[in-house]
């Protein structure tokens, strides 16, 4: 595999990620410290950028950083893998009693 070739596979990776996240690449650019174009240039495997990069990508979306070399997983498990940490996310501000809650309703929900 050409570099060209991996930085677009890469890119793609990341790209997916992100947008299953919910995030755009201005709310990534703004976490990070990068630039709205170096997203855009990663994304479209213009460019690669250092680990280091990478692994803040990887926290501003929720991923492992592996996660962006691994393009033969099944995209839609790591669609589900976000979904869920988004939702635990959501549910560590709350108290108990709203966490109780919540899973009162998904239980009820998954038993139909």
């Amino acid at each position: 595999m050409h570099n060209k070739e991996l930085f677009v596979k890469i890119g793609k990776r990341v790209a997916d990620l992100r947008k299953a996240s919910g995030k755009t690449q201005a709310d990534i650019a703004e976490t990070t410290d990068l630039s709205n174009e170096s997203i855009s240039r990663l994304e479209r495997g213009v460019s690669m950028p250092s680990v280091g990069t990478l692994v803040k990508i990887a926290q501003a979306i929720g991923v492992d950083p592996c996660e962006f070399f691994d393009w033969k997983k099944d995209f839609e498990a790591s669609e589900k893998d976000i979904l869920i940490r988004s939702v635990s996310d959501l549910l560590s501000t709350r108290s108990k009693a709203d966490v109780q809650m919540v899973y009162d309703v998904v239980v009820r929900m998954l038993k139909k």
